[in-house]
């Protein structure tokens, strides 16, 4: 390919890919220099923006104009061959997303023209290094420069005097100064190294530490920076949200017992740090503080009395956590995906135990409460979230006191053994029920039978066999309600070993044809089994395939649709990864929703004339603009409102 310098003038009969032709170039993707003199409209960004975004890498706009003087959002959006812009001196506006993802960009110099820098303008800009900024610039808008890991330099002007929030986030080997001006930063928006200048009314700063003028809040501690250990100043009485994020070369850090608040996601992804002292000023380990840490074990203080959501979540070194009893809620996802975490002392003041609290800790093999090993959960907790123990190693029988009167979906993998006097829950062998024992709500996953007879009291059945071992199951001629869909509870969703479900003959509601569940006349297909494998047919008095009837069915290859079938539900193959072949026969006028998103391995679909509907996302990630497929997609020539243009489904125009 030939590197072709082009110059071009724009009149209103003359846009650019005309004007590129006039200059003699047949093919715009050989051009590698572009200069533009004339009106630019969004015809002609348009056509950068597909013919020229991977190869234009000098574009010079110096004798160009836009309407109103303003470069439109998302202008050259992606256009990652450009290494350089320069602007027309008369431009007021860079519309948000302009040069978003432009990765081949390495400086810019932003005319004195433009009186605010928009939202996101330069955000990925990954390989942009300097910015010189507009001297007449008052606002740098969030996430302007966000992502742009490659800068090194910006010079912000005195006009600036709003920093709004995540403007340079990920810019971890930057050093802005700061001007006298600024007087308003947002959260998160210099996470990087700062020099505040001594006049300064709003902010200060001390070897690139980012503070409010006064020294009474800790902004930002830079990432770059190369200590070991920190002592927070004693002016400091509140460290902001996120001021030690990245800080990655931290191992300690000693707080005065002048601070009384700690921000969200304080700490978070400090992946060296191994210890911080926490004063008693500080109540609550808040939201996020430690997520992502490299801390082995921690002590929380016992004038601690809550730890707020996903506070020590993803700490995957952290094997030993000490709660004291002060402590009165552990917050949702608190302790999420602390996989090297062995045992936990859960003191008796605890009255709440929030979602997730501690999903996925796998190696989380035992819960004493109290210091009492007896595994009896405290008449203090009255309530336990879904998930909370979800994904733990726990093996050893929980007792379910009395006083606890609300347990979310899928709180245990143990068994479970209830009071008998608790007004809500029932026990049976370990599984958890209703007290009145019409509604199954916890089939533990860490029961090892390979078949269950669901007893013939139970009604409906919730989320309630999650990542059960189970290989069949049965349900009884009782049980009348079965709640399925994209967004509800998936009584065996997790299941993959289950290949059968069977039913009893006189349930008035629900039947069963190899292993398969459906509705009594068998005209809705309800639920496949995960664990089935290979090629399935449909039975031929199928009507509907209900929401999710397959999802997840990943060891499914093939399956066969009789010309019975008229809709396809929401979500009705989501995520079979074996898929490679099915047939539609043209007796489906509906496909709903998400009905084959994430069937990665779908080789071809061919839509018959019949369908008239297609939802949302129908074939999301199976074809082109359905993502990472190489499914070849079809549509009969005579359907009257869909056609397959450049290997994407649209609607046929009236």
């Amino acid at each position: 390919m030939t590197n072709t310098s082009v110059s071009v003038r724009l009149t209103p009969k003359i846009r650019l890919e005309r004007a590129i032709k006039k200059a003699g170039v047949e093919n715009p993707a050989i051009v590698s220099k572009l200069a533009i003199n004339g009106r630019i409209t969004n015809v002609d960004l348009e056509y950068i923006c597909e013919n020229m975004a991977q190869t234009l890498q000098e574009l010079d706009m110096s004798n160009a104009t836009f309407g109103r003087n303003k470069i439109p959002i998302q202008a050259f959006y992606g256009c990652k061959g450009l290494t350089s812009v320069v602007f027309p001196d008369s431009i007021v506006k860079i519309g948000e997303l302009a040069f978003a993802g432009c990765i081949g960009l390495t400086s810019i110099k932003i005319p004195d023209s433009v009186t605010d820098i928009d939202p996101q303008v330069f955000i990925d800009c990954e390989g942009l290094t300097s910015v010189e900024i507009s001297k007449s610039a008052v606002k740098i808008g969030a996430y302007a420069f966000s992502g742009c890991t490659g800068l090194t330099s910006v010079i912000i002007p005195d006009s600036v005097t709003n920093i709004k929030y995540c403007a340079f986030c990920y810019c971890k080997g930057l050093t802005i100064n700061i001007p006298a001006s600024t007087i308003e930063i947002g959260s998160d928006a210099i996470p990087c190294s700062a020099n505040v200048h001594p006049d300064n009314p709003a902010y200060a700063s001390e070897n690139g530490i980012l503070f409010n003028k006064d020294k009474t809040k800790l902004i930002n501690y830079p990432p770059q920076l190369n200590n070991n250990h920190y002592v927070v100043p004693d002016s400091v009485i509140e460290i902001e949200t996120n001021a030690f994020q990245h800080a990655t070369c931290l191992t300690s850090i000693k707080i005065p017992d002048s601070t009384v608040k700690i921000g969200c996601y304080a700490f978070a992804n400090c992946s060296g740090l191994k210890s911080v002292d926490i004063p008693r000023s500080v109540k609550k380990i808040s939201e996020g503080m430690f997520a992502c840490c490299g801390i082995s074990s921690f002590t929380i203080p016992d004038w601690i009395v809550e730890i707020e959501e996903g506070a020590f979540c993803n700490c995957k070194n952290i094997k030993s956590i000490t709660i004291p009893d002060t402590v009165e809620k552990i917050g949702k996802g608190a302790f999420y995906l602390c996989s090297a975490l062995i045992s936990i002392n859960i003191p008796k003041t605890i009255q709440k135990i929030e979602d997730d609290a501690f999903c996925g800790c796998i190696c989380l093999t035992s819960i004493t409460f109290d210091g009492d090993e007896s595994y009896a959960i405290p008449d203090s907790i009255t309530e336990i979230g879904s998930n909370a123990f979800y994904g733990a190693g726990l093996t050893s029988p929980l007792f379910i006191h009395k006083s606890l009167t609300k347990i979310g979906s899928n709180a245990f993998p143990c068994l479970l053994e209830v009071h008998p006097d608790n007004p809500v829950f029932a026990s049976v062998n370990g599984v958890l029920f209703s007290k009145d024992m019409t509604k199954l709500l916890i089939y533990p996953a860490n029961r090892r039978d390979d078949n269950y007879i669901i007893p013939d009291s139970v009604v409906t059945i919730g989320n309630a066999f999650n990542n059960c071992a189970l290989k069949t199951v049965f349900i009884p001629a009782s049980m009348i309600e079965y709640k399925r869909g994209i967004y509800g509870e998936y009584a065996f969703d997790s299941g993959k070993a289950l290949t059968s479900i069977t039913v009893h003959p006189d349930n008035p509601v629900l039947a069963s044809v190899d292993g398969v569940l459906f509705n009594k006349d068998k005209t809705n297909l309800i639920f496949c089994p995960k664990g089935k494998h290979g090629v399935y047919t449909i039975p031929d008095t199928t009507v509907e395939i209900g929401e999710s009837a397959f999802r997840n069915c990943s060891g499914l290859t093939s399956i066969v649709i009789p010309n019975s079938v008229k809709q396809i539900g929401d979500g009705a193959f989501f995520r079979c990864s074996g898929l490679i072949s099915i047939n539609i026969p043209d007796s489906v006028t509906d496909i709903f929703d998400s009905a084959f998103q994430q069937c990665s391995a779908l080789s071809s679909i061919f839509i018959p004339a019949s369908v008239t509907n297609i939802g949302n996302s129908a074939y999301n990630n199976c074809h082109s603009v359905f993502y990472d497929c190489p499914a070849v997609i079809t549509i009969h020539p005579d359907n009257p409102v869909y056609k397959v243009e450049n290997g994407e489904i649209e609607e046929i125009d009236d």
